[in-house]
C-alpha cells in the first residue's frame, strides 16, 4: 500500500484516498471504486491524515455583520421564508423563533467563515439542516419543510 493511502480528513468529513498505479495519481474511493479510472479498490485502509487546515474556528459575528445579513434577506429566513421572530407551536408550547447565522457550505466541511458562505436562518431550519451538504438552496428548503411537517411544527404568526 502506498504511504499516502488512507482516510483524508476535510474538516470533520473523512474520504478514502488511494494511489492509483494505473493513473499514477491519488484518487478518492467511493463505493469501492477509484474515482480516477473507475477501477475496483480492495486495499484495506488503516491510516488517517489531515488534508485541510484546522486552524479556522467557528466565529461569533458582530451585531453589524448579523444586521447586514438579515437586511440582505429582508428579515426572512432563507429556507422557510418566515419573518424572524415568528411564533410556532411545538410540544404543546408556543415558542418564538430566533435568528441563527448559517454556513451554506457547512463549516465542519469547508472551514469557511467568509461573508459569501453566511446566511440568516431561523433556529428551526438551521437545526434541521445541521451540517448536511445539499446541491442547492432549493434542496435545503424542501428538506426543512419536510422535517417541519414530520415534527408537527405549526407556525402561528
Amino acid at each position: 500500500m502506498n504511504e499516502k493511502s488512507g482516510i483524508a480528513i476535510y474538516g470533520s468529513v473523512g474520504l478514502k484516498r488511494v494511489y492509483c498505479d494505473y493513473c499514477k495519481r491519488m484518487a478518492f474511493v467511493i463505493d469501492g471504486r477509484k474515482q480516477c479510472c473507475d477501477r475496483k479498490e480492495s486495499t484495506a485502509i488503516e491510516s488517517c491524515y489531515k488534508m485541510s487546515d484546522s486552524y479556522s474556528k467557528r466565529k461569533h459575528y458582530s451585531p453589524a455583520v448579523v444586521k447586514k445579513i438579515i437586511e440582505k434577506q429582508n428579515n426572512l429566513c432563507l429556507y422557510c421564508g418566515n419573518e424572524f421572530g415568528y411564533l410556532y407551536f411545538r410540544d404543546n408550547k408556543i415558542i418564538k423563533s430566533t435568528i441563527h447565522i448559517d454556513h451554506l457550505s457547512p463549516f465542519s466541511f469547508s472551514l469557511d467563515n467568509g461573508m459569501g458562505n453566511l446566511r440568516a436562518s431561523c433556529n428551526l431550519c438551521n437545526l434541521f439542516k445541521t451540517d448536511k451538504i445539499f446541491d442547492s438552496i432549493g434542496e435545503v428548503k424542501e428538506y426543512v419543510i419536510k422535517k417541519r411537517e414530520q415534527k408537527g411544527i405549526e407556525v402561528l404568526s
